[in-house]
Parts: C-alpha cells; sequence; structure tokens
C-alpha cells in the first residue's frame, strides 16, 4: 500500500528570534507562544514574524523519521490500521529541551528516545 503524505504544515504563526545566542531560530508558535525555547526571549518588534521555516528544518525531520523507523522501537513509527497515517492526538505529549523533539508519554514515559535526557523542568508539555 503506498504511503499518503501530507502537505507542509502551516507556518504562518512562526516566527524568528531575533537573538544571536540562539542563532535566530525558527519558533513554533503553537508549541512555544512567545518565547525562544533556547535563549528564553520574548517575541518582540524586531523578531520576524510569518516565516516559512527553512530546508535544514525539513531535513531534521527527515533524518528524524528515518532513525525512528530504523530503531527496535519502529513498530510505533507504522500505523497498519490508520489508511492515511494520521498522527494520534497529541495531548500529554511533551518537547525535550535538549534536542526539540516531541515525546509521546505512552510509549516513551519520561525519557527523551534520542538523547536519554529525562524529561525536567526546562521540558514543555503540550496540551
Amino acid at each position: 500500500m503506498p504511503r499518503i503524505r501530507t502537505g507542509t504544515p502551516e507556518t504562518t504563526t512562526w516566527w524568528r528570534c531575533c537573538q544571536e545566542t540562539c542563532e535566530h531560530r525558527e519558533v513554533n508558535n503553537e508549541a512555544w507562544g512567545t518565547t525562544c525555547p533556547d535563549c528564553s526571549h520574548e517575541k518582540c518588534e524586531d523578531c520576524e514574524e510569518n516565516i516559512t521555516p527553512s530546508a535544514s528544518s525539513t531535513q531534521q525531520n527527515i533524518r528524524r523519521r528515518h532513525r525512528c523507523e530504523t530503531t527496535k522501537y519502529a513498530r510505533h513509527a507504522r500505523q497498519p490500521n490508520t489508511a492515511n497515517y494520521a498522527r494520534p492526538s497529541n495531548t500529554g505529549w511533551w518537547i525535550c529541551c535538549k534536542d526539540r523533539r516531541e515525546v509521546n508519554p505512552k510509549l516513551w514515559g519520561d525519557e527523551c528516545p534520542d538523547d536519554q535526557h529525562q524529561k525536567c523542568s526546562e521540558c514543555r508539555t503540550l496540551s
């Protein structure tokens, strides 16, 4: 059965931090709001709004997906009972403060599968 791929996610609410310390990080407003997760800078007039993420963000997602599908825990990456491979609700998931991976606590608990970081007060829980 061929894979059904969705288009590029909506990025009109993303913004780019104006601070050098985080190398002008692209910030997903839905996940992080108005605070840059790398430097804790609050969004200001100098921050660029309504950006389109660079190809490097897309490449990171491709590498992460490949890594995810080639691990011994790859069964969670495939959802054979879901016709369009839709992602389950991310309510309760958390974002690792070290590598910004979204972690499903039902699969991984309080440990990030990429870097074995234990969930801490800096990690953000999605609602």
